[in-house]
């Protein structure tokens, strides 16, 4: 498994709610504009490094600076659900969102403001399955298979983290997000493949070791006592370039596997 999907499984959680939020009550009177400089920036770094880097470097900036938080939370807003350019269109943002809607969920029940905090608790909640949703699209797409394997490291603790909010979400409109989480995969349909998620399985392991240079080393492995495991250092220079299938083979399988979501989720949300 690529590292850097355990790294951002659980980048959002470990950011201190007191750091990242010591502002808050500044930040909340910022109007969020994309006139702001972090705005501006966020804009910059998403054009040039792929959606888990803008996390990434989101996060770090929210917990140096808390007064960002609402900033983030705009744009990651404009670049998701409310993004209108598909070739800028990457489901990565979905998480990213429901995330700090979680985070800011809690800021508002700190306040004892329990209306806010149930209405961002299920906006989280309705982000994490559109997510869910456009992720099981995006591994389609993919060459591949062995890349299905990042979907509990993303999903799962997060999901377990709302489970005790599911029942602020009524069945019907429970039923209502998945019918838009369907027809959210059809409005991006013609959105670039998601070249971090068809990255993440065992091919790229077995592309570096053909590459001419490629070493290998022992490192200590932290899931064993004492136990050593290899790393790959592929030669300077290396990128590895996914497989995709081809976009009639995909849209046809996307419409199957968007109905398996959704019944997937009548079991789990019964």
């Amino acid at each position: 498994m690529n590292l850097k999907f355990r790294i951002f499984a659980a980048a959002f959680f470990v950011i201190s709610m007191s750091c990242a939020m010591s502002h808050a009550a500044s930040a909340e009177q910022a109007i969020a504009s994309t006139d702001t400089p972090f705005y501006k920036e966020l804009d910059d770094v998403a054009s040039k490094t792929p959606g888990l880097a803008v996390g990434l470097r989101l996060t770090e900036r929210i917990k140096s600076d808390g007064k960002l938080f609402f900033i983030a939370l705009d744009w990651l807003k404009n670049n998701s659900i409310a993004q209108s350019q598909v070739q800028k269109f990457n489901s990565f943002y979905f998480l990213i969102y429901s995330d700090l809607l979680l985070q800011a969920g809690q800021y508002y029940k700190n306040k004892g403001d329990e209306a806010t905090f149930n209405e961002l608790t299920k906006s989280s909640l309705m982000n994490l399955l559109f997510f869910e949703m456009l992720l099981s699209s995006d591994i389609t797409r993919c060459e591949d298979k062995s890349v299905s394997s990042i979907k509990p490291i993303l999903l799962g603790f997060r999901f377990k983290g709302l489970q005790p909010y599911f029942g602020l979400v009524a069945k019907p409109q429970m039923q209502g997000i998945w019918r838009s989480a369907k027809v959210l995969d059809d409005k991006y349909a013609e959105r670039i493949p998601n070249k971090e998620v068809c990255s993440s399985g065992a091919a790229v392991s077995v592309d570096m070791l053909k590459q001419p240079g490629t070493k290998t080393i022992e490192v200590a492995d932290p899931k064993q006592f004492g136990g050593k495991s290899r790393k790959i250092i592929p030669p300077e220079g290396y990128a590895y370039q996914p497989t995709y299938i081809d976009n009639a083979t995909w849209n046809a399988q996307r419409h199957s596997i968007n109905d398996q979501v959704i019944q997937a989720w009548a079991e789990r949300f019964p």
